[in-house]
């Protein structure tokens, strides 16, 4: 019975066998250094906009094709995965799959067990904590954004849009 290894180059942390998924066993530090190696290739760190208010929440986004590598992924990040629909005119599209967190308290702490072991977001991962430390809530209202805060929103946008120049 032949067993294909996913994600070899990075430490193969899932095989898939008939389709059935074995976790080799890591330790914290090897189980960050990968979740970073996952969100460097395939994730985004960004400041989204919410609602019509002048107020951002930082996004922690993972998609891949592979069901079993978002589960993970979702799994230890405590979050849901959810299915994508490729659009109607792209033949052949795979499907897509994908896990969000939008927690300030959570964001920020995985950022931080992260950041160490990011490469190519490593600047925005720091942005994020930066932003989620000065970002302050009074009696449920929010208060204007600091300078620094529209600073840090600014940079994120000029650092996500870099291959499109």
């Amino acid at each position: 019975m032949a067993t294909l290894t996913i994600l070899e180059k990075t430490g193969a942390l899932l095989e898939v066998k008939r389709g059935i998924s074995e976790k080799r066993s890591l330790t914290e530090k090897e189980k960050w250094a990968y979740l970073a190696g996952l969100i460097d290739a395939d994730g985004c760190i960004c400041l989204c906009k919410k609602g019509n208010r002048v107020h951002y929440v930082v996004l922690l986004s993972f998609c891949n094709t592979n069901k079993e590598v978002v589960d993970y992924v979702a799994k230890e990040l405590d979050v849901n995965s959810h299915y994508i629909q490729p659009e109607r005119y792209i033949r052949n599209a795979k499907k897509l799959y994908t896990a969000h967190l939008w927690s300030r308290s959570r964001t920020k702490k995985v950022l931080e067990k992260m950041l160490p072991y990011l490469i190519i977001k490593w600047k925005r991962a720091k942005l994020a904590i930066e932003y989620q430390t000065l970002h302050k809530w009074r009696q449920g209202m929010r208060t204007p954004l600091l300078p620094r805060e529209e600073e840090i929103f600014k940079e994120m946008k000029l650092l996500n849009h870099q291959g499109l120049r």
